[in-house]
């Protein structure tokens, strides 16, 4: 939490939420900024990039 306080310049409240879907990982969403390092992201980036 420290580290993404430093990072924002402000306080940060959790909120946790169990999503199955990301199938495992951790999205941060902080504002408008998402900080995606879910599997489901990186699949999804790897699918895109494998598109050209």
């Amino acid at each position: 939490m420290k580290r993404l306080e430093t990072r924002f310049g402000k306080k940060i409240e959790a909120s946790v939420k169990v999503d199955p879907e990301i199938i495992g990982g951790i999205k941060i969403v902080v504002g408008d900024t998402v900080i995606d390092a879910s599997v489901r992201g990186q699949l999804q980036e790897l699918a895109y990039t494998l598109k050209g």
